[in-house]
């Protein structure tokens, strides 16, 4: 026995040391080893250890590890021998991945920088990356001036174009953050109190926190730049969203591979000997796009042909002429129809919710580089290309598809996808054509309605799929200006050509008791709207953006979500068909839409204000339109169900508040905005990307239901190629 602080223990076997208080425990280690009586406590541990021993021996029982700190200690390392080879070895390879640094939220004003369209790293930035990092800026320079082996801040500026420093540090992604002091300021913080004296004494009080204007940015270090400056990667600490490791990527070469990997990689060719096949795609918007991009590269004999019932942009931007000037509408060359699709003549916005660090995602960048589009696209908090560049971009990719021995055949129509014992065999077109095809890709985009109808007749699986249904608003693009930014940043915009960018905004209000949302969709800052009708009896409309935003408006959708109860009404009498029951309503609003603005593709108007009034506006007094085509003052009240525009109302007075003068009388209200998304869904296998009943048939893209967006609908493409390829070539 032993007495330790009042305690009495025994030590005939190490029960004391579990119910020995933390303090006991190390003092008498140290009582042990002071008077050298390791030996003898060993011999006490051993004898019980016998006894345990001989216990589980007489019950044929293998005995457990010892419960002694270096026995663990052998257990451990034992486990991490036995199980942890291989994600050892995948440590190192994420390892040899990293190397470098992520640092997020990097903050300048907008007075301390140069502006959207430069990218290069000042000194504001320096400083505030130098100080995340643990870099003492005076001692690297005092050091400069001692020993000249450290870089000053001074040095890497004026090294700033030098390609060796940039593969350094550099700039991951620039937006322009005009929320003000705190994340909340600007538009979003623009709220009112019930109070109206309490509201004026506010905006007094925070109007410099409201106007304030930053650059926020994300800026990439590797770790080289770190030890150049005399720090080390140790004394960084990493945090999620803050300063995350990260991957310095080296220069990339002029040839990128949108695909991730070579052609010799994967789907090598002598697997592909002999195995002539072919594979329709029909449609040539993104989704089409990128899946025959990434068939061509990844498989040189499987024969890829697409059809598109548009034009090729050369003529398509004719047609669209044609239609501004001369209010003549092709149905099959329009803003919906043909090359790259609905997103052509569009804002171009390259915004995605699938997220901007995946390499899918990355790859559909690059490719967008590689085919023309600014590199700065890389670097862009929110990317946007424009229509202007999205015509020469879709120009030399078409290019490089024919190079890589694809065919394209514009204007025609696929009419009927055949279908063989549930399999899809092939195509017919309305011009009488029969193609024959081990595998189909359905790319269409959200407006093929009659293709829609003859799959549901075929018998291949669709369902209903909730959409967003609407207006279009607009405000002079001044007012939005200083809005966002306050009478100072306001005048820097110069219509896209200043410091500061064009100014956008996003509003979102959800009624919590039927929980439908109400929300601004496809906003397009110094945009225009324009029409996007198929046909002239049915009128919808949307919004475009040249690459400089320079128009003097600026437009967003309007828009609540419709959902199956929503469409019950447009159901046949036996509700053998919901799922076509969304294309039906918006045929119904398109075609009273058209009715109420008199024809001719003449748009319905209303003020935000008198809107909220429900009463018609003075065609006199109301305000200039960017739609070319003509608009006509009507009561918008009464285009969609009653519960639908109720919903707009009460949000529309919220973002009012968020907004003053949102809901005003310069706010105009365009109708309608119907073609958000696709109203059906082909249900297709998440694994395998085919059709739930329908084999070799790959439904994609936005017009299937699976993607939202240039982006979106580009990477679903690239995905379902390699599912194409791994089915019909049996690779696992």
């Amino acid at each position: 026995t032993q007495k330790t602080k009042g305690m009495t223990t025994t030590t005939t076997n190490d029960s004391w040391y579990r119910w020995c208080p933390r303090p006991t425990r190390r003092s008498c280690f140290r009582s042990f080893s002071s008077r050298g009586s390791r030996s003898r406590r060993n011999a006490t541990f051993t004898e019980g250890g016998r006894k345990k021993k001989n216990e589980f021996a007489s019950k044929g029982i293998k005995p457990p590890m010892q419960s002694s700190s270096s026995s663990s200690k052998k257990t451990k390392k034992t486990k991490e021998t036995r199980f942890s080879d291989e994600e050892k070895e995948e440590k190192s390879i994420n390892e040899t991945k990293t190397n470098g640094w992520r640092i997020f939220d990097v903050h300048i004003d907008a007075s301390e920088d140069f502006g959207k369209d430069d990218f290069s790293i000042s000194k504001p930035i320096l400083e505030r990356v130098c100080k995340v990092l643990h870099l003492d800026i005076e001692d690297i320079e005092d050091d400069i001036e001692r020993k000249m082996k450290k870089t000053s801040i001074e040095t890497i500026l004026q090294r700033n174009d030098d390609e060796m420093m940039k593969q350094r540090i550099r700039v991951a992604r620039k937006s322009c953050d005009a929320r003000g002091g705190g994340g909340g300021g600007g538009i979003a913080r623009r709220t009112k109190t019930k109070n109206a004296n309490d509201y004026h004494e506010e905006e007094e009080e925070d109007d410099d926190d409201k106007h304030r204007v930053q650059f926020s940015y994300v800026i990439d270090v590797s770790d080289e730049f770190v030890e150049m400056c005399g720090g080390s990667a140790r004394r960084v600490r990493a945090e999620r969203k803050k300063v995350e490791r990260t991957k310095m990527e080296e220069k990339e070469e002029e040839k990128v591979d949108v695909n991730g990997f070579s052609r010799d990689d994967e789907f090598k060719e002598e697997k592909n000997k002999n195995k002539k096949r072919t594979v329709v795609i029909v449609g040539l918007g993104p989704a089409g796009l990128f899946c025959a991009l990434t068939l061509a590269r990844l498989s040189a004999d499987t024969k890829v042909v697409i059809l598109e019932r548009g034009e090729p942009v050369e003529r398509r931007g004719k047609a669209i002429g044609a239609l501004f000037h001369r209010r003549r509408l092709s149905e099959t060359s329009n803003l919906c129809y043909g090359e790259g699709g609905a997103g052509t003549w569009s804002d171009g916005k390259l915004t995605t919710r699938i997220g901007r660090n995946g390499e899918e995602v990355k790859d559909v960048f690059k490719t967008f580089v590689e085919f023309g589009a600014p590199p700065e696209i890389l670097q862009m908090g929110k990317p946007h290309l424009g229509t202007d560049r999205m015509v020469k971009i879709l120009r030399n990719a078409r290019y490089e598809l024919e190079k890589m021995g694809c065919e394209i055949m514009f204007d025609e129509t696929c009419r009927t996808v055949m279908v063989e014992d549930n399999k899809a065999v092939g195509v017919t077109t309305e011009s009488g054509k029969t193609i024959h095809a081990e595998a189909v890709v359905l790319a269409t985009g959200h407006s093929s309605r009659a293709l829609f109808e003859q799959l549901s007749n075929d018998g291949v699986l669709l369902e209903f799929q909730s959409f967003a249904s609407g207006f279009r608003i607009e405000h002079p693009q001044e007012l939005l200006n200083e809005l966002q930014y306050g009478e100072r940043f306001a005048k820097e915009v110069e219509r896209g050509k200043g410091r500061i960018p064009v100014a956008d905004y996003r509003v979102a209000h959800t009624n919590k008791e039927d929980n439908r949302g109400v929300f601004s969709f496809c906003m397009c800052p110094g945009g225009q709207i324009v029409p996007t009708s198929t046909n002239v009896h049915e009128l919808c409309i949307n919004g475009m953006s040249f690459s400089r935003r320079q128009s003097l408006w600026a437009n967003s959708g309007l828009v609540t979500n419709v959902k199956l109860e929503d469409c019950a009404p447009f159901n046949d009498e036996h509700e053998t068909k919901p799922h076509l029951s969304g294309i039906l309503f918006q045929q119904d609003i398109e075609r009273k839409a058209a009715v109420l603005g008199g024809g001719d593709l003449t748009v319905p108007v209303q003020t935000a204000h008198d809107f909220l009034l429900g009463v018609v506006s003075d065609e006199k007094s109301l305000p200039s339109s960017s739609y070319r085509l003509g608009i006509k003052s009507a009561d918008l009240t009464t285009l969609y169900p009653q519960h639908l525009t109720e919903a707009i109302q009460f949000a529309l007075k919220k973002f009012d508040k968020q907004m003053p003068g949102y809901a005003g009388k310069e706010a105009l209200i365009h109708a309608p905005e119907t073609r958000t998304s696709s109203p059906v869904r082909i249900v297709r296998n998440s694994e395998s990307l085919e059709s739930e009943n329908t084999k070799n048939l790959f439904p994609i893209g936005e017009g299937a239901g699976y993607a939202g967006g240039i982006v979106s609908a580009a990477v679903d493409g690239m995905c379902a190629s390699k599912k194409v390829l791994a089915k019909l070539l049996k690779v696992v």
